[in-house]
Parts: C-alpha cells; structure tokens; sequence
C-alpha cells in the first residue's frame, strides 16, 4: 500500500520527535489532497539522489 508522507524533522531525539507528533496530533484535521505528480528521491545515508518524476495530468 502507498503511504506518502511530508517529513517534518529529522536527525532529532526520540524524545524530541514523539514530543513534536504529540503537539501535532491534537489539532489535527485530516483532509484531502488531489497529487498532480510524483517525484521519487532515494536516500544515500546522507544526500539525496531525484531517480524520477511523473506527472498524473499531462
């Protein structure tokens, strides 16, 4: 199953991290989004490399 996700914070604590999704969760709403593309990114242990783009309206 495809599960996006926007990254928030990174290279934090645990403790930091679960403290942040805490303040987060309290107010949020879910909501709907409509995807116009796709841009696939592969993590190199350190930088990033953009492998493809894909476009859903052409």
């Amino acid at each position: 199953m495809f599960k996006p996700h926007i990254t928030i914070q990174n290279k934090v604590t645990p403790e930091a991290s679960k403290a942040l999704l805490r303040q987060l969760s309290a107010p949020f709403k879910p909501f709907t989004v409509n995807g116009i593309g796709l841009d696939l990114w592969e993590y190199l242990g350190g930088p990033w490399r953009h492998n493809f783009s894909y476009d859903f309206i052409k």
